[in-house]
């Protein structure tokens, strides 16, 4: 079996050379290869059939993983592990897929078990993996990475938009006449609003500190902001401050040309209950709207009430399509 190394040259490593049982579920003996862009083009594509998965690989960056498996040496599947941003040691096992053909042989769980053995021969400690519940093949996706040793820890409430040229007319007529007031009273209080873009670098800094920021340190700023390759939109997210400290952010990235992600919205502690959470959504929907994008969605946690109020309160003004993603952990050490 072989990896690719950053220089794309080849060298042995030893995952699961044999077929084993893991708990009662035999794992079958295939080969794994870490594959770059042009790689899985070539070997995978076409194979997979699978428009979701060319999409995360293309998320790949530096420090991520794109993962071929082999059976005597036909492509069978392939995962993808995203740094995205967690802790040093932790990876997000973010999509896996077997060739349809050749599905319900077993093949899922052995990519489950090389790719966790994979993450732990590259210093890795733990895995997460999300599950969106109204998805196809939840059923089975989740019975695999259960076998496996991955644990439930959180639910989330998924909201997606299509917005349409009426839906986004009405929506921008309500947005003005709303976030006048909004932005009038919140400017009595203090608060003001810069886009990361335009936002002095003491803010930034501020906002960035991963060791004294005021928010959820679950879920860190900073890479978000620097990791992604080019998804992070600074002119589309926003800080809300008072007196040049951090109050609430939005963190928005580019899934395509017509379409965002909301993928953090959060209020520092001090703040909460303040209802300046909304300041800085409500300025990166206005300037999504004003760009005429034609789709949106948001990922929030459910213990995180008060982001799970606004969305909900803001896309229930548009057409909006909720689902449950389950989120999942495994300790690999």
């Amino acid at each position: 079996m072989y990896v690719t190394t950053r220089n794309n040259t080849f060298r042995n490593v030893s995952l699961l050379a044999t077929s084993c049982i893991l708990g009662r579920v035999k794992i079958l003996d295939i080969d794994l290869k870490q594959l770059n862009y042009l790689e899985y083009a070539v070997y995978f594509q076409s194979v997979l059939c699978s428009p979701l998965m060319q999409y995360y690989v293309r998320l790949a960056t530096a420090g991520d993983h794109i993962l071929g498996f082999f059976d005597e040496g036909i492509p069978v599947a392939s995962a993808v592990l995203l740094h995205r941003n967690y802790a040093p040691g932790c990876l997000e096992l973010m999509y896996f897929c077997v060739a349809p053909t050749l599905r319900t042989r077993g093949y899922g769980h052995a990519v489950v078990a090389k790719t966790i053995a994979f993450a732990r021969e590259q210093g890795n400690r733990e895995l997460i993996c999300r599950l969106t519940r109204n998805a196809p093949f939840f059923d089975t996706a989740q019975h695999i990475i259960e076998a496996a040793g991955f644990h439930f820890v959180e639910d989330a409430h998924i909201f997606r938009c299509e917005i349409d040229v009426p839906a986004s007319e009405k929506w921008q007529r309500s947005v003005s006449m709303y976030f006048e007031k909004l932005r009038d009273r919140l400017n009595r209080q203090g608060f003001s609003c810069v886009s990361f873009a335009h936002a002095d670098d003491n803010l930034l800094y501020s906002v960035m500190d991963d060791f004294d920021t005021g928010f959820d340190n679950r879920y860190p700023i900073a890479p978000l902001v620097s990791g992604l390759g080019g998804h992070f939109l600074p002119d589309y997210s926003f800080i809300a401050h008072k007196d040049g400290i951090p109050a609430a952010v939005t963190i928005v990235l580019r899934a395509d040309n017509e379409s965002l992600v909301f993928q953090l919205i959060s209020e520092t502690e001090g703040f909460k209950r303040s209802g300046v959470l909304l300041l800085p959504v409500m300025c990166s929907f206005d300037r999504m709207l004003s760009f005429e994008y034609k789709r949106v969605s948001y990922c929030v946690f459910s213990c995180n009430t008060a982001s799970l109020k606004v969305m909900k309160d803001l896309f229930g003004r548009l057409t909006a399509h909720e689902t449950i993603m389950l989120c999942y952990r495994s300790e690999i050490e």
